[in-house]
């Protein structure tokens, strides 16, 4: 389903939105870093320890107490509305699968092709740069210029699996089930009619709370058995990193 009317933002309304939505990722970055670091924000209490210890999207395996900082968040999207007095307000946020950039590309391509004026004459800001810049970024965690990125989806049957499909298509990933993995000596592989292929980043589009029956109980066969241990062991990476989930409970707003 696609808005006709779309809705127009100025640029200089649009870059201090970018700004501030950019200080938010930020920020929620640090807090997944401390919840799975040194935990400073439960032991003072800026946030309650029950409503993140208690979260089934809080992975336990994802903590390391004596490491360094971590990066947990390489995706990030929020949905945005305006109040009553005109300023723009995050309703939510989507930090564990972030949902929309395939929708908003094809309603993109939708629009540049059934209002083709309006889209000129608006002189619309493109969004290639941005998928060239997720791109690069994937890339570079990816540590291979030749490794295998895939998009793991749940499936056809998950609401946003067209946006999956959209996205996986554009940015030339192979798009993926949990049952098309396995891990194999802490390595993560595609079962292809060649072989096996070593695959060495997943983009996650299903919660990270369900990536593995062994080390989180209730992912059943949504899951790929093993793929904690091979994250841990940083012979896969994955965006974002497991637990990223957690900070996306609307309770934790007021904090």
């Amino acid at each position: 389903r696609l808005d006709l009317v779309p809705v127009l933002v100025p640029d200089q309304e649009w870059d201090r939105l970018s700004r501030a939505i950019v200080q938010r990722a930020r920020l929620i970055d640090a807090v997944l870093g401390d919840l799975h670091g040194s935990q400073a924000l439960l032991r003072d209490g800026s946030l309650p320890p029950s409503m993140i210890l208690g979260s089934p999207c809080y992975v336990r395996t994802s903590v390391d107490r004596k490491g360094g900082p971590r990066r947990f968040l390489y995706n990030y999207a929020c949905d945005i509305a305006r109040n009553a007095a005109g300023e723009w307000v995050i309703l939510g946020d989507q930090t564990d699968t972030a949902i929309g950039n395939g929708y908003v590309l094809a309603s993109r391509v939708a629009l540049s092709h059934g209002l083709a004026g309006l889209f000129r004459d608006c002189n619309t800001k493109r969004l290639a740069r941005y998928f060239l810049s997720l791109q690069e970024s994937f890339q570079a965690i990816c540590r291979r210029d030749d490794g295998r990125i895939v998009l793991l989806s749940p499936g056809p049957e998950s609401p946003s699996y067209f946006s999956h499909a959209y996205l996986s298509r554009y940015l030339g990933y192979t798009a993926v089930q949990s049952g098309d993995l396995t891990v194999r000596d802490n390595n993560l592989y595609l079962k292809t009619l060649d072989g096996l292929q070593r695959v060495y980043l997943v983009v996650c589009k299903q919660p990270g709370h369900l990536m593995d029956p062994l080390h989180l109980p209730g992912s059943g066969l949504a899951g790929i058995p093993g793929l904690v241990q091979a994250a841990r062991s940083d012979n896969v990476a994955m965006v974002n990193r497991l637990g990223s989930g957690v900070v996306q409970n609307h309770s934790l707003a007021p904090f």
